[in-house]
C-alpha cells in the first residue's frame, strides 16, 4: 500500500527524525557528520527551508525546521538522504538502504521549541551537551553554529575519495 502524503504546512515548524535501518550506526567519524551538516545546509538553502537546530546522534537524526513551501521539506529531505547514503556506501565500502522508512514529522508549536527538540534526543541533554558540542556520538548546534564561519573544511566528496 503506498504511504500517505506528508502534510506539512509552509512556515509552520517541523520536528524531523530520520533513523538508521534496524537502529543502525548513521555515523561512524567526525567526517561523516560534517558531511552530513554540509550537505543538509545547501539542501535547505537550496529548497527553502529554515534550519533552527540539530541534533546528530550515531543511529538518528533530530532536525528543526520550517518549510516555506509544501513541497520544501520532502525535496530538502531527499536531496540530503541522495547525498549522504551516496558518500555513507562508498567510504564505508556497503550498499543498500541506510535510513529506516520515510523521517517523521510532526508538526509543533514554535514556543520553546529547541529546548523541546533537545529533550527528544535525550542523551545529549542527559551529557550537559551544548549546541555545536560533540561528545560521545552526539552532535548538537543551531543554524547560527552551523552557517559559522568556524566550521572546518568539509570532508573530500566520495568521488574523490580512493577505495580503503
Amino acid at each position: 500500500m503506498a504511504r500517505l502524503p506528508r502534510f506539512v504546512i509552509p512556515g509552520q515548524p517541523q520536528h524531523v527524525i530520520v533513523r538508521g535501518n534496524n537502529r543502525e550506526a548513521i555515523f561512524y567519524a567526525d567526517a561523516d557528520y560534517q558531511f552530513y551538516l554540509d550537505k543538509l545546509k545547501l539542501a535547505c538553502d537550496k529548497h527553502g527551508c529554515d534550519l533552527h537546530a540539530y541534533v546528530l546522534m550515531t543511529n538518528h537524526v533530530h532536525l528543526l525546521i520550517t518549510p516555506q513551501k509544501e513541497e520544501s521539506l520532502a525535496k530538502a529531505l531527499q536531496m540530503i538522504g541522495r547525498y549522504y547514503v551516496q558518500y555513507f556506501n562508498f567510504t564505508y565500502q556497503r550498499t543498500g538502504t541506510l535510513f529506516e522508512r520515510s523521517m517523521g514529522s510532526d508538526s509543533i508549536d514554535f514556543q520553546g521549541v529547541v529546548g523541546n527538540t533537545l529533550q527528544a534526543a535525550g542523551t545529549p541533554t542527559v551529557a550537559g551537551l551544548t549546541a555545536g558540542a560533540a561528545v560521545e556520538g552526539a552532535f548538537i548546534g543551531t543554524a547560527e553554529k552551523l552557517a559559522s564561519p568556524e566550521a572546518p573544511p568539509p570532508p573530500p566528496r566520495p568521488d574523490e575519495l580512493k577505495n580503503r
